[in-house]
């Protein structure tokens, strides 16, 4: 998942500098392409920072948390109410804005991802 993840991220990449460049060149050297962009962006460790420490007991309660409603001020929305995972989801409910939860008011703000948050150093 990490891989294709990285694959999409220098897809995107590609596609952005292919679009924005103007004039058709003749040809595209795509191989230089993805190596300056895996150099800019670097990859993904294989393993999540801090979570050597993580047991079958934290992931149970962070996910029973992550899902629960009551945490909401109304008692009817969870993280994943806008954060979606569940059904191969990817950590997001692709609205512009997303659902606030008093009253059903629309947020000002759209629902980042919560794929690979821990890898987050900044927010917003």
């Amino acid at each position: 998942m990490k891989r294709s993840i990285i694959y999409l991220l220098l897809r995107t990449f590609i596609s952005v500098v292919l679009i924005s460049c103007g004039e058709k060149k003749e040809s595209v050297d795509r191989l230089a392409i993805i190596v300056k962009a895996k150099n800019v962006f670097g990859t993904l460790p294989a393993v999540m920072p801090g979570s050597e420490n993580d047991t079958h007991e934290i992931i149970a309660l962070g996910e029973k948390l992550y899902f629960d409603e009551r945490l909401s001020v109304n008692d009817q929305q969870s993280c994943n109410t806008c954060h979606k995972v569940d059904n191969n989801s990817a950590g997001v409910d692709n609205l512009t804005t997303s659902p606030g939860a008093v009253d059903g008011e629309i947020g000002v703000r759209n629902s980042p991802t919560v794929l690979n948050a821990g890898f987050h150093f900044v927010q917003f």
